[in-house]
């Protein structure tokens, strides 16, 4: 592809080139020679018929997700957040082990891989709220709950230039995919100042559908203000505001597990940031994840050295224990 560097920018198709406008800039393409029906019959693109139909699925799930949280994802989101989550829910949808390929959908897949994952990356929370918090995700009750223990924000918070108060948002969320509808409950800490003061414990319990059948997600983020005259403005950018996916519960049915003890699985990032956060829960689901995801958790543990992103930044191999909990991935 080429770049449009004249004064007059052009969008549409001129001949055989194609002009349009991608991740800001203006570019210039050549018209494809393929037409719409000689994709959708030629049995050479059956594997192109495939893609585009899961791929559809896994963009219609993701639509569903940011609709579901949309009070919350249009105060902490970048520009290309609907790119990022619809190619997590295209990874999501291809841990389908029952459907065969191009029928794959994502109630068949791993949600619980959507776990972590950051709706903004220039603020991401594991690098913002370093405060000792904990989820709770119980299924038969029909609660998300999020826990975050007194701490002092100047040291647990990390605030931008001129931000003088703070808000802990949370949502908890039960997504039916396939009927593309949701129930979400939210909730808020009132105007939290950035200072020295230790804040008091916070405890947000959400509330869906008691024994539902579809995925449940918590995500949680924090919300930067400007206190003047005592009026709260948000920051005019509000690209330090942080919201992320911190507890992912799969569909499924939901068995009888009283009496059982619990077991803490600690989400830790491997940069560091947001280490406190635990998920809780009942052993059969810890064994459940555990057979999910035990093969990829054997590739990176036999990993012997450390590689190098893109970015600079040393990629550590994430590691699992069925008994002592998981890493999700690392930088």
């Amino acid at each position: 592809m080429a770049r449009q560097t004249g004064i007059i920018k052009l969008k549409g198709t001129l001949g055989d080139l194609t002009f349009y406008k991608s991740g800001g800039q203006y570019l210039v393409r050549q018209k494809s020679s393929l037409d719409r029906k000689r994709i959708a019959t030629d049995p050479a693109f059956q594997r192109t018929r495939e893609n585009g139909a899961e791929f559809g699925r896994a963009g219609r799930a993701g639509r569903v997700l940011r609709t579901a949280i949309r009070s919350l994802l249009r105060i902490a989101k970048d520009r290309f957040v609907t790119q990022r989550l619809t190619s997590a829910m295209v990874r999501v949808l291809q841990a389908d082990r029952v459907n065969p390929r191009g029928l794959r959908n994502v109630i068949d897949g791993d949600v619980e891989l959507l776990t972590g994952f950051e709706f903004n990356r220039n603020s991401m929370l594991g690098t913002t709220l370093h405060a000792p918090c904990r989820t709770d995700v119980d299924r038969q009750q029909g609660t998300l709950t999020l826990s975050v223990d007194p701490f002092v924000p100047s040291e647990r918070v990390v605030a931008p230039s001129g931000a003088t108060h703070f808000k802990i948002v949370s949502a908890g969320t039960e997504i039916d995919f396939e009927g593309e509808t949701f129930v979400t409950d939210r909730k808020e800490t009132g105007f939290l100042p950035w200072g020295h003061d230790v804040t008091e414990a916070i405890a947000h319990v959400h509330h869906v559908t008691a024994g539902s059948v579809h995925p449940l997600f918590l995500v949680v983020g924090i919300v930067f203000f400007q206190e003047v005259n005592g009026v709260y403005y948000p920051l005019s950018d509000e690209a330090f505001n942080a919201l992320r996916v911190a507890a992912v519960s799969g569909g499924g049915k939901v068995e009888d597990v009283g009496g059982q003890s619990k077991e803490e699985l600690s989400a830790v990032e491997a940069s560091g940031g947001f280490s406190s956060f635990v998920l809780t829960q009942t052993k059969d689901q810890a064994n459940s994840v555990s057979l999910q995801i035990i093969d990829r958790a054997r590739r990176f543990s036999g990993a012997k050295r450390s590689k190098k992103s893109s970015a600079g930044f040393v990629r550590r191999p994430a590691c699992h224990d069925p008994t002592r909990g998981l890493r999700f991935g690392g930088l």
